[in-house]
């Protein structure tokens, strides 16, 4: 068993978790073909905590101070997720694969015991309360895949995958038959994730001197929304849940592309090439509120820009006395490119914002103040730049390393 303790913790709370996992796994050969795997986990969890049930009822009636009257020992979660995988050989130098799973996982133990003893201020705040007693999160996993040799030192792999995720924890707003509002943890959100990779490697060859891979990755990941928060709730006067509908994940990208290459003189010198190309993330576009016509996108509706990279490293080898000796260049981002890594919501540029235009009379009185002569203010290229000279939302520049190595053989 392994104690995890929360964050609470450190204001002098009790709270502590007990977890425990274990897994079995067996490897069966048929035929001397057929590989075959077959694993079995088991995963324990004991809250040891309280949660309740019925916070709307107790809301109501107690209104404010400790909501807990209804509070009751969280359940211990039993959890078994079965695993196989298999692969045989279609050809004499094709082999395909399959592989299918259960996994489970627990949510944030700092948002599972969020005020852990259910206390609420005043009337007129909106309390948020975790929940010990949530579901794991659980996710179904898929993968099939091909791999072909197509010559002595070219292969390519293709695989295919999908992931289900469900019990997918989240903090629900819920408003009470009195009309209360009051957010809790709960198992509401789904998400799934499916994709294709394909790959290519050539791999160096006695007397070659290059190697390369290229990797494809077509994805599309979608999950329950969760934005505007405030949309999103459950009424228990009309008994109705807000419309649920999926939109891109934070993380999804739909093309990836990866690629090496090496040239490679064995003793003597080397030479190798990493490139990315990939698509932008998904971001929410929100118009600033200086727009008379205000509209609301959907969640993650946007896309940030393409991004792509080059790095490159070079390395002489050589000789002298007992040791082996290289100098080396290494450049990353060789093309000085500036990926725009963190964009704003009104634009969805990294350098440039619509409250640049819509609202510019925003910066006003910290510039007569700074006109003025106003002590411990910075100087006008700060406003100026304000959105425009921002390095931290850019991917860093074009950087060269040089140095020496010492080999011990």
């Amino acid at each position: 068993f392994f104690k995890q303790k929360t964050a609470y913790e450190l204001y002098q709370c009790d709270w502590s978790s007990d977890v425990c996992s274990s897994d079995l796994q067996d490897k069966i050969e048929l035929a001397k073909t057929l590989i075959l795997n077959i694993g079995l986990r088991y995963e324990y969890f004991n809250p040891k905590a309280l949660y309740n049930p019925n916070l709307s009822k107790d809301l109501q009636d107690i209104k404010f101070g400790h909501i807990n009257r209804s509070a009751i020992p969280a359940t211990i979660k039993h959890e078994l997720s079965p695993r196989i995988s298999f692969s045989f050989p279609i050809t004499a130098k094709g082999v395909i694969r399959f592989s299918y799973g259960h996994f489970y996982q627990n949510g944030s133990l700092s948002s599972l015991y969020r005020n852990p003893y259910f206390y609420v201020t005043n009337v007129g705040t909106t309390p948020t309360f975790g929940n010990p007693n949530v579901n794991l999160q659980k996710s179904v996993q898929y993968e099939m895949g091909l791999q072909q040799q197509l010559s002595e030192n070219f292969k390519f792999d293709l695989t295919g995958y999908y992931k289900d995720v469900r019990d997918y924890i989240f903090t629900q707003t819920v408003f009470t038959p009195t009309g209360r509002e009051f957010r809790v943890l709960t198992n509401l959100s789904y998400s799934n994730v499916k994709g294709i990779t394909l790959s290519f490697y050539k791999r160096r060859a006695p007397g070659s001197l290059w190697d390369a891979r290229l990797d494809y990755t077509f994805q599309i990941a979608d999950g329950n929304r969760t934005y505007p928060a405030n949309e999103l709730f459950y009424s228990e006067i009309s008994n109705e849940q807000t419309e649920m509908y999926l939109v891109p994940l934070s993380f999804d990208r739909s093309h990836v592309i990866n690629a090496s290459l090496g040239y490679t003189k064995p003793n003597n010198w080397s030479l190798g090439i990493i490139a990315n190309f990939q698509m932008g993330t998904p971001y929410t576009p929100i118009l600033p509120s200086t727009i008379p016509r205000t509209i609301t996108y959907e969640q993650n509706s946007g896309r940030q820009p393409i991004q792509w990279n080059v790095d490159l490293k070079f390395e002489k080898y050589f000789k002298f006395g007992p040791f082996d000796y290289s100098l080396f260049v290494k450049i990353y981002n060789l093309f000085d490119t500036e990926n725009e890594e963190y964009v704003y919501a009104s634009s969805g540029r990294a350098l440039s914002a619509v409250e640049q235009t819509s609202n510019k009379s925003q910066f006003t009185d910290i510039v007569r103040r700074i006109k003025r002569g106003d002590p411990g203010l910075f100087g006008l290229s700060t406003i100026n730049g304000y959105y425009s000279h921002r390095p931290e939302r850019i991917s860093r520049p074009r950087e060269v390393r040089v140095g020496f190595s010492i080999i011990f053989n």
